[in-house]
């Protein structure tokens, strides 16, 4: 069956990968693109300082992959620093435990999914579809959000709207307009 549903003005799902392990972050790294093109990894950090400080340097993330047990700070803070921080990203915990408080602490702080490894490929394209749809979904709630703001006059200074959410915008007040001639 053929998807006819507009995709345009989609962009690319930008991921931090936060691993101390230089194998396991190339190969994730390789990994993710490879199985969701939709993803592209733009950064990583081999600690969780290191993740904390390109989270704070970078407006452009949208996923952050992180391992719980990293040197300097551990996962832990990198995603109570996402929690609080930046709720708009979206994380993914790895880690090679099973140990029921850090799947507790992890889900305490907003995490997509919690994957084990060795990470298998199965694994990572369904959490990979479940951020993808995740993301989706916050991103068209906050398009909605603007575009109903926008509509009453009613923006923030710091909001610009991008060219889909101006076309939507167009199509919005143009079709209210011809639904109601004359007014």
């Amino acid at each position: 069956m053929q998807d006819f549903s507009l995709d345009w003005g989609v962009s690319m799902i930008r991921v931090l990968v936060v691993e101390d392990e230089p194998p396991i972050l190339r190969s994730i790294c390789i990994k993710i693109p490879e199985i969701n093109p939709s993803f592209e990894v733009v950064d990583t950090a081999c600690n969780g300082r290191e993740a904390i400080e390109k989270l704070t340097a970078r407006n452009d993330i949208d996923v952050a992959v992180v391992d719980i047990n990293l040197p300097v700070l551990n996962g832990i803070a990198v995603l109570e620093c996402i929690k609080e921080n930046h709720p708009n990203i979206l994380s993914v915990v790895l880690s090679g435990y099973k140990d029921y408080e850090y799947v507790r602490a992890a889900f305490g702080n907003n995490t997509v999914d919690y994957l084990l490894k060795p990470l298998k490929d199965e694994q990572l394209r369904a959490a990979l579809e479940k951020i993808k749809a995740t993301h989706t979904e916050n991103n068209f709630h906050n398009d909605t959000d603007i575009l109903g703001r926008a509509l009453r006059g009613v923006t923030r200074q710091d909001e610009e709207l991008n060219s889909q959410q101006y076309y939507m915008l167009f199509i919005t007040a143009g079709a209210d307009e011809h639904a109601y001639p004359g007014r």
